[in-house]
């Protein structure tokens, strides 16, 4: 199955952060000695928590119809705004919010994905 691009123009607010998560195994021994090796060969995910903010009903809708039947299940392509680079994600929450009259926020936590 082809990836689908997320289809939305209109970029994130500033201010979000680029994080990673490492699946890392220990074994400690007794003498204060650790081991550490990388589980397997992707080690190293990325996430990301984008916010848009002062959407139209129909931008929000947009983004929260696109993501609801994906939500922690299909991955799709997300293209970072300032590293101008897709990569394949997995969202893991949404949250819409009506802040005022025609005027929505949504909140994404995404999170890399390398399922093949």
């Amino acid at each position: 199955m082809a990836l689908v691009d997320f289809p939305v123009s209109v970029k994130p607010d500033w201010g979000f952060a680029d994080s990673a998560a490492a699946n890392i195994q220990r074994v400690k021994f007794g003498d204060g000695y650790e081991l550490r090796s990388k589980a397997g060969l992707n080690s190293l995910a990325k996430k990301w928590n984008p916010t848009w903010t002062n959407l139209t009903k129909s931008q929000a809708d947009a983004i929260y119809q696109f993501i609801l039947p994906r939500l922690q299940f299909e991955a799709f392509l997300w293209e970072h705004p300032t590293e101008l680079v897709k990569y394949k994600v997995v969202c893991e929450s949404v949250t819409k919010s009506h802040t005022e009259y025609d005027n929505f926020s949504i909140s994404l936590s995404l999170v890399q994905d390398f399922n093949p």
